[in-house]
């Protein structure tokens, strides 16, 4: 080691577990002042309205008790001078509303002790005889509302009321929190796959470039019977790099349609798709079952029937090749042969493919759920991805993709792109 220099030693591991501790620290403080400061809340809106509810409560408690002494009262003011009743009843008020402070003759000035004035007048036939001035303080309300029925109702249903909220809270983030752990992980799975698998797809490449060259040389007949096969294998490798390069550039390939809208296809190059697609499908099934209709065929430029890769739009292949599997794989009744029909249509004024089949076709009950991811109909060994899939790329080329299916006689499926 060089003198002056300083080794240095970075423990990724660690990192990551204090930079995760930190961050449910975080949380668990967002999340403890929350519910602390909706505690606060409740309490301060359940001790306002006990307060108030108990102050009209023990307000009526006194007008009620001076009411049944009242005319007694007066005619021994106004009539005898006599203060003892007065005095006795004054002195019971207290008792009746515990939140009484005092109680004076004489209007209070400012005081402490009186934040709450209630006037009670004395009087006979209408004639005044006096007033009662019920004092009360603060701290007095207060303990009252804090004593109230109501406060204690209110605040154990505003409590039980805010865990239960954050009770949902928590087991929401629990569940997105797992989902998003779950879709990053498989994120990066689908990423380290495409990356790994770059490497035994670029070998089949160079070794399938030299059977095609082999096989210009040699006519012999044993390379013209593989020769369809090392096309189909070379169109197979071209997608699955494409898919691999979508995987590693898109954070997520899935999800077609927040993305802008995708540049249009040309016809050439739709007509090129689809033959090569219709092309590998029937060396892949060995079925004659597929049948290709193209509307003015002669309008197709001759490049568009060569087998460059660069006019096979790989996306679309795999929307195309996804749709294709689906109508050979429909149910059938039993006793019916086997009938696929792709029509590629060049004379409307979009670029539309149809793909019929004769299969049962699709259910009522089975139609509002055709697109959702995990939805597959009929098939052993489906996933639910591939209409899906289809559908967000369509959308994403301000297409259309259309689905129509009639019980026993099949199903159409019509993709329309714009020229």
């Amino acid at each position: 080691m060089k003198s002056g220099s300083k080794r240095h030693t970075i423990d990724l591991t660690d990192n990551h577990i204090r930079s995760l501790k930190a961050s449910r620290d975080w949380r668990a403080m967002i999340r403890i002042s929350t519910v602390l400061a909706a505690i606060l809340g409740v309490l301060l809106v359940a001790l306002s309205v006990g307060t108030f509810l108990g102050y009209l409560s023990s307000k009526t408690a006194v007008e009620k008790h001076v009411s049944v002494w009242e005319e007694e009262i007066a005619k021994n003011l106004l009539l005898k001078g006599d203060v003892t009743l007065f005095e006795k009843v004054k002195a019971q008020i207290p008792d009746v509303a515990r939140d009484v402070s005092a109680v004076l003759t004489t209007s209070p000035e400012s005081s402490p002790s009186c934040a709450l004035v209630q006037t009670v007048p004395i009087t006979l036939y209408g004639t005044p005889s006096g007033h009662l001035y019920v004092c009360r303080s603060q701290p007095g309300v207060l303990q009252a509302g804090l004593r109230s029925p109501v406060f204690i109702l209110l605040m154990s249903v505003g409590l039980l009321f805010v865990f239960w909220i954050d009770r949902r809270r928590e087991l929401e983030a629990a569940r997105l929190q797992a989902a998003n752990k779950t879709a990053e992980a498989l994120e990066q799975l689908a990423k380290q796959v495409a990356h790994d698998i770059r490497s035994p797809v670029g070998a089949l490449n160079v070794i399938n470039e030299s059977l095609i060259s082999m096989a210009k040389k040699d006519q012999g007949d044993e390379f013209k019977a593989i020769s369809p096969h090392l096309d189909l294998l070379k169109g197979a490798t071209a997608r699955i790099t494409k898919i691999a390069d979508d995987l590693l550039s898109n954070p997520h390939p899935g999800d077609l349609t927040k993305h802008a809208v995708q540049p249009r296809i040309s016809p050439a190059v739709v007509a090129s798709t689809v033959q090569s697609i219709v092309h590998e499908k029937r060396l892949q099934t060995k079925t004659s079952a597929l049948e290709l209709r193209i509307s003015r065929p002669n309008e197709i430029p001759k490049s568009a029937t060569t087998d460059d890769s660069h006019l096979v739009d790989s996306d679309l292949g795999r929307v195309l090749s996804n749709l294709i599997q689906n109508a050979l794989e429909a149910p059938r009744a039993e006793g019916v042969l086997q009938a696929v029909v792709v029509d590629l249509n060049l004379e409307a004024s979009d670029l539309e493919i149809r793909i019929k089949d004769n299969g049962l076709g699709l259910d009522d009950k089975f139609s509002t759920r055709l697109g959702r991811r995990g939805f597959s109909f009929g098939k052993r060994r489906g996933n639910g991805l591939g209409v899906a899939h289809a559908r967000d790329w369509v959308h994403a080329r301000g297409g259309r993709l259309v689905y129509e299916s009639t019980r026993n006689h099949g199903t159409e499926v019509r993709l329309n792109l714009p020229r």
